[in-house]
């Protein structure tokens, strides 16, 4: 549908306006524009949130099959003795 004839009939700005539209018909429609402000609560850290810190920080390496078991057992035996 094509809306023509797009009178502002409120507001100062195009927020918060009524607008009135004509449609090709004849018919009329009333639109009201509305300001909608983000929440301020979304994203970011909150205290309390997420689990706790290992004090672990992850690093990749290029391992051979060989290298990857023997790794593996000797970061199993240190954390065994902890």
């Amino acid at each position: 549908m094509c809306y023509d004839n797009k009178n502002i009939i409120e507001g100062e700005s195009m927020n918060n306006k009524i607008l009135e539209l004509k449609t090709p018909d004849g018919k009329t429609f009333l639109a009201k524009i509305i300001d909608k402000k983000p929440n301020d609560n979304w994203g970011g850290a909150r205290e309390g949130a997420g689990r706790e810190a290992l004090g672990r920080k992850q690093r990749n390496f290029r391992l051979t099959e060989d290298e990857y078991t023997k790794v593996k057992d000797f970061v199993k035996m240190i954390r065994e003795e902890k």
